[in-house]
């Protein structure tokens, strides 16, 4: 069963999943250990982008802004 590709493939996608959740909550750390509490409308826009690329993007930018609500341009 672990060598079908029907299985491989749910694995592939709860990886590439717990990555992006993970991506968002690095993002949300870096925001609130720099401004403590971060918006909840930047929050949620943390949360929508799930895009693996631009997750990274965001993440050099949380480091960069000088306020969280410039993270999203």
């Amino acid at each position: 069963m672990k060598e079908s590709s029907t299985y491989q493939g749910i694995l592939r996608e709860g990886r590439a999943e717990g990555r992006v959740e993970g991506r968002q909550d690095d993002i949300l750390l870096i925001l609130r250990t720099r401004f403590g509490a971060v918006p909840p409308n930047v929050e949620a826009k943390v949360r929508a982008t799930a895009d693996p690329v631009q997750l990274q993007a965001v993440v050099v930018r949380a480091i960069q802004v000088a306020k969280p609500e410039e993270l999203f341009p």
